[in-house]
């Protein structure tokens, strides 16, 4: 709730008022936008608020089909770069201020019930059940019908607008700029849904992209772009240990081997060097690889055999390093736009590379070193992660997760959050875990049941990479926008 010009101002109107203007502007209809996201028409509808009164039927209760929807109203709209960003950042907030709001107006009418009901006991003593504490109650229930997700009485709706939340707001005002009136709905979950976290945000080199962790020596490597140098954290005291390591121009991923330790570095072209592979021992660099690579990935079965996505050629390199020495040994075609490259840890014969401008997964066949399959995922595949015995995991750019099962290849998706740019899992917990460029944050997905946990993790400005720490299940992301490391405990 603000204040403008000396009257009170929900945020549940300011959200409104946001979402008509950007739907106006994109131009597109519930129709298109419908077909566009998968969306239904009738949801998309029961978002958009009445033109005349600002009136909003639904409030948006799945933040990651909420932001399909924006992504794609924005990109009508014209927004681009940090435009965009700005403003599906105040969309994702005014969308959460408003839910609370909400809540905050029912735990009120629930409040004015159980006094109205307690003296209407007063004088009839015939026993009532409590609305909110009964048994199965559902906690987004309230008198008279009031819901998050449904259109209230227009009499109840009246009286909350006009008198609790003005007295509220009055209150609030009365008593000083620092103090605030709260009614707080606590809202109960079973252990496997909740969330619980300690973060800790770390300042590191400027445009950090690249995230590798090493368990054994429990140091987490971060790679700055604009900086063309790597930051050294311990994992243990989450402390920066060392800083501005050279490992050559405009470093866009690091991989780590965890048997020699040794860092492979993708260094996208610049205008004096071509793109190359660095090599990374300690704080030294020892070998330089002409290949245009964009991810790296260490073969977990086979010592001193690296594979590498080439995004500018369509191909994955086959390599054989150590010794300061290194040596291409096959380059593979694929579909367009090569991103990532996985290994498969069941099948040392089996690689997986997402196609991001093909839209599809590639599955090659190491002893004949060709493609022998192509699967078809969401849209922009960015990384790909995988659970044993047989899943495999696509983050997609249009908001999805792809899962497939690598046996018979048949394929079902979820939904993320937005724009998913890395992904790692947890196989004690059975949790995907994917970093969410768009809204900021990292998606919890039960694996298991293979859908969200709700809440996500926020995390700094456009997280481009995630890694896990599988002893401690403590999660690292490097934040582009913020120049930053979130560390998330996700044990507590």
């Amino acid at each position: 709730m603000s204040v403008q010009g000396g009257i009170v101002e929900s945020a549940q109107l300011r959200f409104a008022r946001d979402l008509r203007d950007l739907y106006n502007r994109a131009g597109q209809g519930a129709q298109r936008l419908s077909e566009a996201t998968g969306v239904s028409k009738s949801t998309i509808e029961g978002w958009l608020p009445n033109a005349q009164t600002m009136e909003v039927k639904t409030l948006p209760r799945e933040e990651a089909q909420f932001l399909l929807v924006i992504d794609t109203m924005l990109k009508a709209a014209g927004y681009s770069g940090r435009e965009r960003v700005t403003v599906r950042a105040r969309l994702q907030r005014g969308r959460k201020e408003a839910r609370e709001e909400r809540e905050k107006e029912i735990a009120a009418a629930r409040l004015l019930e159980r006094r109205a009901a307690e003296t209407a006991g007063a004088r009839d003593p015939t026993p009532h059940t409590d609305p909110v504490d009964s048994p199965g109650s559902d906690d987004d229930a309230s008198p008279a019908g009031v819901s998050l997700d449904a259109r209230e009485p227009e009499a109840w709706r009246w009286w909350v607008s006009r008198v609790i939340v003005p007295i509220a707001a009055a209150m609030s005002l009365s008593i000083g700029a620092a103090t605030c009136v709260h009614i707080v709905i606590n809202r109960p979950h079973a252990p496997s849904e909740t969330t619980g976290t300690d973060n800790l945000t770390i300042p590191v080199g400027r445009d950090p992209r690249g995230l590798a962790i090493d368990p054994a020596l429990h140091r987490l490597y971060v790679t700055a772009r604009v900086d063309g140098a790597m930051s050294v954290i311990d994992t243990d005291t989450h402390k920066v240990i060392k800083k501005g390591i050279p490992v050559g121009p405009n470093p866009i991923s690091v991989t780590v081997d965890p048997a020699t330790h040794l860092l492979y570095v993708a260094n996208d072209a610049s205008t004096d060097t071509p793109a190359q592979i660095s090599v990374i021992d300690g704080d030294n660099l020892t070998d330089v690889i002409a290949v245009a690579a964009h991810h790296i990935a260490v073969d977990p079965n086979k010592p001193g055999i690296i594979y590498t996505a080439n995004k500018a050629d369509n191909t994955v390199s086959v390599i054989e390093v150590g010794g300061g020495k290194h040596r291409v040994l096959h380059d593979i075609q694929v579909g367009a736009g090569p991103d990532f490259v996985l290994a498969d840890p069941t099948n040392p014969q089996i690689l997986y590379a997402a196609n991001q401008d093909a839209h599809t997964v590639s599955v090659i066949d190491l002893t004949a070193l060709t493609e022998t399959a192509t699967i078809q995922v969401g849209k922009e595949p960015r990384s790909l992660a995988f659970e044993e015995p047989h899943t495999l995991y696509s983050g997609n750019w249009d908001h999805t997760v792809t899962i497939i099962d690598t046996s018979t290849r048949a394929t079902a998706s979820i939904l993320a959050g937005a724009s998913p740019s890395s992904m790692v899992i947890d196989p004690d917990t059975h949790i995907l875990y994917t970093a969410n460029w768009g809204s900021m944050n990292i998606s919890v997905v039960d694996t298991r049941k293979r859908r969200l946990i709700e809440p996500a993790f926020p995390t700094g400005g456009s997280p481009t990479n995630i890694a896990i720490d599988l002893g401690t299940h403590t999660l690292y992301t490097a934040n582009w926008d913020t120049n930053s490391v979130t560390i998330i405990d996700t044990s507590k």
